[in-house]
């Protein structure tokens, strides 16, 4: 049996679907959902940031997500908060 290629956005005929359409259909029911504007990216960063919250494996993550290096992957996924002691100790 052939092996077929699986898109998590694909069309009927199981190609790979238009990246313009992906993004507004994201969007359109962004707003409808939430309320907000929402775009693939939006969503890349939601999951990046929670999974390493999750694991705290930047480095595996950071060549999931095919960045240069782990010190790319801290700048833009994860939020620490200090508090006022923290920032002037």
């Amino acid at each position: 049996m052939k092996e077929r290629n699986t898109f998590l956005f694909e069309t009927k005929t199981g190609k790979p679907q238009n990246p313009r359409y992906i993004r507004k259909i994201i969007t359109q029911w962004g707003k409808r959902a939430l309320l907000k504007n929402i775009s693939p990216h939006t969503l890349r960063h939601s999951f990046a940031t929670n999974k390493i919250a999750q694991t705290g494996k930047i480095k595996a993550f950071s060549q999931y997500l095919g960045h240069s290096s782990s010190s790319v992957t801290l700048d833009m996924y994860t939020h620490q908060e200090l508090s006022t002691t923290e920032l002037f100790c």
